[in-house]
Parts: structure tokens; C-alpha cells; sequence
């Protein structure tokens, strides 16, 4: 939804499933909004982040701060 374009390749479920996706190169939200996005994604549920981590890592996006490191 961030690029208008979904990034999924040909919206494949299995894309979705495996975390498969393409961000945009004239991504305009840089590389730190990839990186909260491969959080989000990982496939394994274990590594993926929680939401406390994530409104943690929203508050460094707003604040152009770091994100913290992964648990």
C-alpha cells in the first residue's frame, strides 16, 4: 500500500506465505522503512518482531532515529 503497487510478485499466495516481495527502487521512504518491513514479513514467526517492537520502531521512524536492534 506505501508504493500504490503491490508488491507481492502477481499477488501468488505463495509470495505471500514466503515473505517473496519487491520494494520499489525510487522507494521514497528509505532503507529504514524497508528494514521495519522485513521485520514484519520474516517468515518465521519466532524472529518476527511483536507489536510493542514495532510501535518502537514507528517512534524512531517519526523521530529519524535509528531502529533498535533485533531481540
Amino acid at each position: 500500500m506505501a508504493f500504490h503497487a503491490n508488491c507481492f510478485e502477481e499477488s501468488s499466495n505463495l509470495a505471500i506465505i514466503n515473505a517473496n516481495y519487491k520494494i520499489p527502487r525510487d522507494n521514497p521512504y528509505g532503507t529504514q522503512l524497508e528494514e521495519l518491513l522485513e521485520r514484519l514479513l520474516t517468515v518465521d514467526y519466532g524472529r518476527r518482531i511483536t507489536i510493542a517492537d514495532v510501535i518502537m520502531c514507528l517512534s524512531c521512524l517519526f523521530s529519524e532515529q535509528p531502529l533498535p536492534k533485533r531481540r
